[in-house]
């Protein structure tokens, strides 16, 4: 079965495992170089070199300039991964501890509908977000990763898009009506790796870019009307839809409303439990525990965060909990009560603060209970504002984002038909339909060259990316239609206009389908069999080409494939070989 030795191929592109095997069954690993002359050469970890005729070669895989993601876990609990919009090769994500990865093979954000790989949270209100982009590998120097704030997860969606490029240059971005073009507000060169941070309040979006994370450069200032509850995250796009990048970014934070907390199972903030955000340091807690794993007697909290008031005056903290203290920007402060009947002895007193509008100071604040009423709140007055618990839209705390303990994902390495044509003989070129007429396919590929292939040359047409994409896969599998929601409508096909098809079935009569509407995913035209090919290349853009020879250049490989004849591509997009015929020979 060809498509089973393909995936087994693409396994190895996907662990990145640069090994080199012989036909006399030796194994070489370390990194591995398509060299002139048809020769294979090893760096093997005691940094000696070993060079091997091409013609003895059973397989290599080579260095691809893309990271591996079989070391990454789960990526943190509450954040989600997904395509958006219309890619070429699906995207995934992982983390390691504070490290995310991401890869996608996609078109660009922007225009009038976006193209990229996006691991998010849910967002509400002002917040601020900040990430370190460490890398960005392979695929074209225009590809971009950065941070963004998103109305929905529609390709067209009103967006605001802090990011940099492989090439080094770092900007904002943004669309401010759904639908509609994007612009660019300021950009800056940049060298990876780089901080950035895109904060939002209210309709004002804000990004910086920095060196080291301190000190903060502006990039510029758009106003958005985004939703109040909208989302933020991490965004790839690799700008060529025939090229395949990934990322690596870290140190991810984010600003959000509300105070972190922490809960203790003693008084002495020793047996921590669980933390989490609060809105507001308001509780009444009187006879009941604050949390599970606590009781109602004998524990300890503590908040920290910042608040940010309204008022430039002078400020007196409140709080009624017998046993609190509260420190702001590192020094303690006195606390007076909310109850003026509070006893006496439990009563403190505070002293002024002044303060400034728009400013956030950082504090922790820590309660502990051993019994009887258990009321906790923070509050503050000023000659302007009343006294009250201070209240979620003026308080703000930093959330981490870290990798689920123990929650190491299994990563699927089968390889997967993305937007391009399969032929007939096991060959699959990613790229873009242009036609389908009753005698052949006008198709580009590398996003330049087009051909025309005789309609029975071909086994597959996929134009983009849906939940069953996988199912191309089966040799077996009868004419017909692929939609996007993952439905397959056995039938024969037939041809319009160019890009309209018509599904002929038992169940569902005479349909029609535009190769434009996100309704069709991909056509089955005929089953794939094994052809003349002796080698079998798998490139970095999702490509699988079988060749009858190979010459390798100092820049380009020319490759004969049997249908198509002659190719040139770059040395440094094939990411592995495999010989065809001693793979049959050995069953894999």
């Amino acid at each position: 079965m060809w498509i089973l030795g393909v995936a087994a191929v693409f396994a190895g592109l996907c662990l990145n495992a640069a090994v080199v095997t012989t036909l006399d069954g030796k194994q070489y690993d370390g990194e591995a170089f398509l060299e002139p002359g048809n020769t294979v050469s090893v760096v093997l970890p005691d940094s000696s070199k070993r060079s091997i005729p091409l013609d003895q070669v059973k397989s290599a895989t080579f260095s691809s300039g893309l990271m591996t993601m079989a070391s990454f876990g789960q990526i943190a609990e509450g954040w989600t991964n997904t395509d958006v919009g219309d890619v070429t090769i699906g995207g995934t994500a992982g983390q390691s501890n504070s490290l995310f990865a991401m890869q996608v093979g996609s078109d660009d954000i922007g225009d009038r509908s976006d193209s990229f790989h996006y691991v998010y949270v849910p967002a509400h209100g002002d917040v601020d977000i900040v990430a370190r982009v460490v890398s960005i590998s392979g695929g074209d120097r225009l590809a971009r990763a950065g941070l963004m704030f998103r109305d929905s997860l529609r390709p067209e969606a009103k967006f605001a898009f802090a990011g940099i490029s492989a090439s080094g240059e770092s900007a904002l971005q943004h669309r401010a009506d759904t639908g509609k073009s994007t612009s660019a507000t300021g950009s800056a060169p940049a060298t990876l790796p780089s901080w950035l941070k895109l904060s939002r309040r209210e309709k004002n979006f804000n990004a910086f870019h920095s060196v080291d994370g301190k000190d903060w450069q502006q990039l510029g200032l758009v106003s958005i009307t985004l939703k109040e509850s909208c989302y933020v995250g991490l965004a790839l796009a690799s700008y060529s839809a025939l090229s395949f990048c990934g990322a690596l970014i870290d140190d991810v934070t984010r600003t959000v409303s509300g105070v972190r907390a922490e809960y203790f199972a003693d008084v002495d903030f020793g047996e921590l439990v669980t933390n989490r955000v609060d809105p507001m340091i308001n509780f009444f807690w009187d006879g009941i525990p604050p949390v599970d794993g606590v009781t109602a007697n004998n524990y300890s909290a503590r908040w920290t965060g910042e608040f940010e008031p309204k008022f430039s005056e002078n400020y007196i903290f409140h709080a009624d909990a017998g046993d609190a203290r509260l420190w702001i920007d590192g020094e303690e402060v006195g606390l007076s009560t909310f109850r003026p009947n509070m006893p006496a002895g439990r009563q403190t007193n505070s002293a002024a603060l002044s303060l400034e509008a728009g400013s956030r100071y950082p504090f922790r604040f820590e309660y502990r209970h051993t019994g009887g009423r258990a009321s906790v709140r923070l509050g503050w007055s000023s000659r302007s504002q009343s006294k009250e618990p201070i209240q979620p839209k003026r308080l703000f705390c930093q959330v981490g984002a870290r990798a689920r303990p123990s929650q190491r994902r299994a990563v699927t390495n089968a390889w997967t038909m993305g937007r391009g044509i399969l032929l007939r003989n096991g060959t699959f070129l990613s790229g873009a339909v242009r036609s389908i007429v009753g005698d052949g396919v006008k198709f580009v590929h590398r996003g330049d060259k087009e051909y025309t292939l005789p309609l029975h040359q071909v086994a597959r047409a996929v134009f983009r990316i849906s939940p069953r994409n996988a199912l191309l896969g089966n040799p077996e599998l009868a004419q017909g239609a692929l939609l996007g929601n993952g439905d397959f409508i056995e039938g024969q096909l037939q041809f319009g206009r160019g890009r309209d098809v018509k599904v002929s079935s038992v169940l569902f009569g005479l349909k029609g389908y535009n190769f434009d509407s996100s309704d069709l995913a991909a056509l089955v035209f005929t089953s794939p069999s094994a052809g003349e090919a002796r080698y079998e290349l798998c490139m970095a853009d999702n490509s699988i080409v079988m060749a009858k020879t190979i010459s390798v250049a100092p820049e380009q490989i020319e490759i004969v494939e049997p249908l198509l004849g002659a190719l040139q591509v770059p040395r440094d997009a094939v990411t592995e070989i495999r010989g065809i015929e001693q793979r049959a020979a050995t069953g894999k």
